[in-house]
């Protein structure tokens, strides 16, 4: 299993990762992991795949989660080089994506944290995702949901991670609670990107205990 990167990460273990909640402490919720834009930088992918700069550099097209507007393209265009496993088998972790984890496995468990990800129209984006979860994350293989609908399984206790607006929006409707990342593509945009984790981190333990 390759390490994952991102800063300051030198010496993880399976231990430190996935470390389950002290026994102590009830735990009556469960929290659903989204993967493209919180886990695996999909935006990032998609740039270097399409031989582009990040739209959302220094600032720019804060809070436009349609990339596809930006660069003023089809959607066929957008979706073209995301119609092969490999791409998203392949895709980079964001640079916060294991400390979110990390964070989830302390605030319920790492029996309790799933993997709940959209996929694309393409099915080779199933079995991409598959392949990222088996290279990244073995441990979770069993506890991984692809789903277009996320909000069906939000009910109180249950806590959804994730960066569009949209998603947490609906699942908050459907009973659940919901911890917006920020990201430049939703509406937590303004936030520093140096305290992204923290505000993460903040969040979910707020919203487990």
């Amino acid at each position: 299993m390759r390490t994952p990167p991102g800063p300051k990460k030198t010496s993880y273990t399976k231990s430190e990762t996935f470390t389950n909640r002290s026994d102590d402490v009830k735990n009556n919720f469960k929290i659903f992991l989204d993967m493209d834009g919180v886990l695996a930088d999909f935006v990032l992918g998609w740039c270097s795949a399409k031989g582009l700069a990040s739209p959302y550099a220094n600032g720019l097209n804060g809070g436009e989660w349609d990339i596809a507007k930006i660069f003023g393209m089809s959607g066929e265009a957008f979706w073209e080089p995301c119609n092969s496993a490999e791409f998203w088998a392949n895709l980079p972790w964001t640079v916060d994506g294991y400390e979110i984890l990390k964070t989830c496995c302390k605030a319920v468990g790492r029996d309790d944290v799933y993997l709940l990800t959209s996929p694309s129209h393409s099915p080779e984006s199933w079995k991409g995702k598959v392949q990222w979860v088996q290279e990244f994350l073995p441990s979770m293989q069993g506890r991984m949901i692809q789903c277009n609908c996320k909000h069906v399984l939000a009910r109180p206790g249950y806590v959804l991670v994730d960066d569009c607006d949209v998603n947490i929006d609906r699942w908050r409707e459907s009973g659940g609670v919901g911890v917006l990342v920020p990201r430049p593509w939703n509406k937590l945009h303004a936030r520093s990107v140096s305290s992204w984790i923290d505000d993460v981190r903040t969040a979910i333990m707020e919203a487990t205990e």
